[in-house]
């Protein structure tokens, strides 16, 4: 990881932070679907325009990590035997998009006290999908989601280049979705590199939180109380 000669905090593939974000909408490549608009009824949308708040599923809030291995098989559409898995008792069960999910009851409550507070969105490979994990969770069913195919395939070939796994996919979204405003990412599958480039994105002026749970333990009150000091100093800041 380096910096830039002029100080400017640099991706991990070495993109100048201040140079890309500022050549980019905030928005480029972010389906806003039913989340954006005019607003309910005609009214003014009135969400917060910022800090931005970048939200994965698995792993932070299907904890997939979690299923505890138990006595017998199972055999799926395909013929194949499986072993069985139980949620575990502070865990509530569910199905979406013909999944298995772990979920976890306090969730709601925490995006209830932080709607208010960011611009929420959805940074989940199930992209368009991600409104139908949310009516089952109890929330997010409104927030738009960042096309991560779509600005995949507009990355320059550095980007492409980028690690190994899921995040390092993200990573052209996520930064063009952040461009120069402060914001959190949260997710269970970001390299070291990524969590560098949001300090030194920080470092820069511009604050940024990257928060990677363990996908055993999901989005934790730790990592909530962590996002709402994000939050806290970013409403003690004059604008």
């Amino acid at each position: 990881m380096q910096g830039s000669q002029n100080g400017n905090a640099m991706s991990p593939t070495g993109t100048d932070l201040a140079g890309q974000a500022g050549a980019r909408s905030s928005t480029g490549g972010v389906d806003h679907g039913r989340a954006r608009g005019p607003g309910v009824g005609g009214r003014p949308d009135t969400r917060p325009t910022g800090p931005l708040l970048l939200v994965d599923i698995d792993g932070v809030l299907n904890i997939f990590g979690a299923w505890i291995p138990a006595e017998g098989h199972w055999t799926d559409g395909w013929g194949h035997r499986r072993r069985r898995f139980v949620a575990p008792d502070h865990l509530r069960e569910a199905q979406a998009a013909g999944y298995s999910l772990l979920l976890d009851p306090d969730h709601p409550g925490m995006f209830g006290q932080l709607e208010p507070l960011f611009e929420i969105h959805w940074a989940t490979m199930w992209m368009d999908r991600a409104s139908e994990f949310g009516s089952v969770a109890g929330f997010g069913v409104d927030w738009p989601f960042i096309d991560f195919d779509a600005m995949r395939r507009t990355a320059s070939r550095s980007h492409l280049r980028i690690g190994a796994g899921v995040g390092s996919y993200k990573e052209p979204g996520i930064v063009a979705t952040l461009g120069e405003r402060p914001g959190i990412w949260i997710d269970d599958d970001m390299s070291d590199e990524q969590m560098d480039w949001a300090r030194m994105r920080t470092e820069a002026g511009v604050p940024t939180l990257f928060l990677r749970p363990d996908p055993a333990e999901g989005m934790t009150r730790r990592h909530f109380d962590r996002v709402m000091a994000f939050a806290e100093e970013q409403l003690a800041v004059p604008s």
